[in-house]
Parts: C-alpha cells; sequence; structure tokens
C-alpha cells in the first residue's frame, strides 16, 4: 500500500478488472481486503490497516460488499466488535455498504421462481432430497459439464439451507447488525442484481473524486424554483467569498427541470453540514439587512478590512432584499392566481391564502426542491367545488409532476423519517425517478436509495414498522423505473 495515491478500499469480494479500471481513471488505487473464511483477527487487521490509510491521509473511500453469507458472519458475537472496528474506520471517509435487498428485510430463502415468494425451510429440504435422490440413482453417463451444474445446484441448496438455519437461530444478532449499519453513517444501498451494485458505485466513485454530497431536482414549474435559483447563487457566493469554502454549486438539465450537484471538496461535506451552512447563511443574511453596521463588525471580526466589509455587506443586504422580494410576488402571482380561478369556477371562497410556515431564505429549498412547507388555504367551500379546483391548486404548488396515492404514502414516510435535508433530498429523488427524460442511470440510483430509506425508515419506526407498506412501495418504485 505504498504512494500517496489516494486508496478505495474494497471488502466483501466486489471486486473486477472494470472495477480497478475505473477507479484507475478518476485517479484512486483499489485495495481489495478480503473477509470470507477468515478469523475475527484478521478483520481486526483490515480495521487497523484502513485506520492507517486514514491517518495517513491516503484513504479516499470504503465500499463493503456484504453478501449473504458475509452478513451473517459479521453479526455472530465473534465477529461483531471485528466488523464495529471496521465500520469505525471506514466511516471517517465516505463508505457504502451493498446488503442483499431481501436480507434488509428479514427474508434469508430461497424464492419460487413462479410466485417470488420466499421458501421455507422445509421447501427447500425437500427439494434437496429429491434433487439427492436423482444423483444417487443416475447412471453417471451424462456429460461432464452437466453432472457439474448438477453437484453445483445440490451445493448451492445446502448452502441456502445452512444460511435459513444460521438467520432462523440468531435473529435478533442479525437484525442488531443492519440496525448498526444504518446508525454508522454508511450509505446503505440496497441490492438485487450485481449489476444494481455497479450503477450505483459508479455515481458513489464519481461524488467521492469531485466531492459530490447531494443532488437536488427541481422541476422548472415547480413554486419558487426561479428565487430558488438565485437564492443557491447567493449561497455559493457566502460560502466561498465570506468562509472561504471550497464549496460548488453545478447544474444540469433535463426536459422538464434542473438538477443542482452540490460539491464540498471538504472531507466532511455532508447534509448535516450543508445544514449548518445554511443556518449561518439565514443569519448572516438576516442581519445585513436588518443591521448593517453588526453584520459589518461580524466580518471584520472574521479578519476583513473595513472598506471589504461594507463592500460585502451592501452586496449581500440587496440580495438580501432581492431575494425576499421576488419570493413574496411569486406569492402574491400565485394567490391572485388562484383568486381568478377560483372566481371562474363560480367558487366564492373569498381571498386565498398561500403561505410558507418558514421565515428563512432556506427554506426556499423545501417548498422549491421538496414541495413541501406551503400552506393552502381555500376557505369554507364544499367537497365538490374543492375537488373541482384542487388539481389547480397541486399544479400551482408541485408543478407538472402529478403524485397518487403511492407518492403520498412515499412523502408522508418523507416527512415523519427524515431529517429536513434528508427529507428534501428523497423527494427530490422520487421526482427524478418520475422525469421519464431524466438519464436511466441517475432514475436508477433514486430508485435505489429511495428502497434504501424505506427500509431505513422502517428501522426508525421499530414497533410501527409494520404499518410502512415497504414491499408494495418498493414494488411501485420498480415500476416507475420501468415506466409503468
Amino acid at each position: 500500500m505504498g504512494g500517496n495515491q489516494k486508496k478505495v478500499v474494497i471488502l466483501g469480494g466486489f471486486d473486477h478488472e472494470g472495477l480497478r479500471a475505473t477507479l484507475k481513471a478518476i485517479g484512486y488505487e483499489g485495495v481489495s481486503m478480503n473477509l470470507d473464511n477468515v478469523r475475527p483477527k484478521t478483520w481486526r487487521k483490515r480495521a487497523a490497516a484502513i485506520q492507517s490509510l486514514q491517518d495517513s491521509g491516503r484513504l479516499g473511500a470504503t465500499v463493503i460488499y456484504l453478501h449473504t453469507t458475509l452478513l451473517l458472519q459479521a453479526s455472530r458475537a465473534e465477529y461483531r466488535d471485528a466488523f464495529a472496528a471496521i465500520l469505525q474506520s471506514a466511516t471517517q471517509q465516505r463508505t457504502i455498504v451493498f446488503v442483499f435487498q431481501d436480507n434488509l428485510d428479514g427474508v434469508f430463502a430461497m424464492r419460487h421462481v413462479e410466485t417470488r415468494e420466499p421458501m421455507s425451510l422445509r421447501e427447500i429440504e425437500e427439494i434437496l432430497a429429491g434433487r439427492t435422490g436423482e444423483e444417487n440413482g443416475e447412471e453417471n453417463d451424462e456429460e461432464y459439464d452437466e453432472e457439474a451444474d448438477e453437484k453445483w445446484e445440490t451445493i448451492k441448496l445446502r448452502r441456502a439451507i445452512d444460511r435459513l438455519r444460521d438467520y432462523q437461530a440468531r435473529r435478533q444478532e442479525v437484525e442488531s447488525l443492519i440496525r448498526s449499519l444504518y446508525e454508522s453513517g454508511a450509505q446503505v444501498a440496497p441490492f438485487f442484481l450485481r449489476s444494481d451494485v455497479t450503477i450505483r458505485l459508479q455515481e458513489f466513485l464519481d461524488d467521492t473524486e469531485q466531492g459530490i454530497f447531494l443532488r437536488l431536482f427541481v422541476p422548472d414549474d415547480r413554486l419558487q424554483a426561479d428565487q430558488l435559483r438565485g437564492f443557491l447563487t447567493v449561497l455559493e457566493r457566502y460560502l466561498r467569498q465570506i468562509e472561504h469554502e471550497d464549496f460548488s454549486i453545478e447544474s444540469r438539465k433535463s426536459e422538464k427541470g434542473t438538477i443542482y450537484v452540490f460539491k464540498w471538496n471538504a472531507v466532511s461535506g455532508s447534509l448535516e453540514r450543508l445544514s449548518q451552512a445554511f443556518a449561518r447563511f439565514d443569519d448572516f443574511m438576516k442581519l445585513c439587512g436588518d443591521n448593517a453596521s453588526q453584520a459589518e463588525s461580524v466580518l471584520k471580526g472574521k479578519g476583513f478590512s473595513d472598506r471589504d466589509a461594507a463592500l460585502y455587506v451592501d452586496r449581500y443586504s440587496k440580495d438580501y432584499r432581492r431575494i425576499v422580494l421576488d419570493t413574496r410576488h411569486e406569492f402574491e402571482r400565485k394567490m391572485l392566481f388562484l383568486k381568478q380561478k377560483f372566481e371562474s369556477e363560480g367558487v366564492d371562497a373569498g381571498a386565498p391564502a398561500l403561505t410558507s410556515p418558514s421565515e428563512k431564505l432556506s427554506g426556499l429549498v423545501s417548498v422549491a426542491a421538496g414541495g413541501s412547507g406551503v400552506v393552502v388555504n381555500i376557505g369554507g367551500i364544499s367537497i365538490q367545488q374543492a375537488k373541482s379546483i384542487q388539481a389547480e391548486v397541486n399544479q400551482l404548488v408541485n408543478g407538472s409532476i402529478e403524485y397518487n396515492q403511492n407518492d403520498q404514502a412515499l412523502m408522508q414516510l418523507f416527512s415523519q423519517y427524515a431529517d429536513s435535508l434528508e427529507a428534501v433530498q428523497s423527494r427530490s429523488d422520487l421526482d427524478q425517478l418520475k422525469d421519464q427524460s431524466a438519464p436511466e442511470p441517475a432514475r436508477q440510483n433514486a430508485k435505489q436509495r429511495l428502497c434504501g430509506f424505506l427500509r431505513k425508515a422502517a428501522q426508525r419506526a421499530g414497533e410501527a414498522a409494520e404499518k410502512i407498506a415497504v414491499g408494495a412501495l418498493t414494488g411501485y418504485l420498480e415500476s416507475l423505473l420501468k415506466g409503468s
């Protein structure tokens, strides 16, 4: 592991020439560390090696591929502390953990080909008994390849039985390990096929190399979409100019919207850090608008000269007033539209009220990217009248993307089980998944993140987890990806 080149540690055996070529192309070196069929002391050596890379500044990221057998092994008492040490060392930098989706759902059995329902232990044992009976009675005059295939199928069945028995005997230990994954700070990425891993891993590596930690998709006709664009421009300038951060926001267009790509080349770029930056930005901008002399004192305390402090405060004061004014005018235009729409529909509800509960500038992110935080008060009208204008109200707030009952169920989960920016990101992923014009890999990764969120939400829900229709909503997300 010599040299100063950044390393990407690969644990769990998901290593191949294509991955190595990708790493080389973006300036990283892959370091494969085996975990299969080795003792706990070797796992602890792996943790120490990862920590050594971190201490020397050479750890770029860690990829952990927890196939079913390895997941069960990591949950065993003798391996648990060693695996915890691996996670602790790895998550000081970007870490992604791939776990078979069935395992995250508590399914460790083979599935029926026709119904896709999990098999019982008895069913698998009966299949094995039938297969071994055939092998014992055959004439052994078949071709070698066919015989080898038969033996391999028998081996797979025996392994499947061993895994299922192991899980059933240690269910609580396995569930405890899965909870620890969600709590570790690593990205937990469910997969069904190895191709799912490949697509998500490509994005993960690109994000690591470029310092990307957030992508937000905003439909062009979403409420406050134009104001959000201006807000993000000022936020980027503030973090670079006032806080001297290596921070940038790029925008990429699709047919229906804009994808904002947030980059922070610092090691700690994260949603939590962005939330903290939002708070500082809000406070500073409001100070510039309400008390310019105090804002100047703040900048002087950061080392700015009297002249620069005055110039910056003057500029940010104008930015603050412009954003506040533009935001208010947008609400007023939409309220006027609603009033005129009501009148044309013969609805006598008085002047409609359209408000956002957030007084902070960063609330624009929740409104435009997350479609949340907006209250539409249309007064006392009949149910029939409400139905007649509901579509107009939804389009006014959400833009052209329509939401059905499954979407509403997902958004309820976002608000209930995700932190503020995580909820915004999840809503953004849903919007992008519904946008058929978005690039296929981007939609695939959005679907995977949402599938991961559903399982994380079920963990957070605890005893109420059965109320979350994880299977049904996962099926719905799959149908969106396929365009149905």
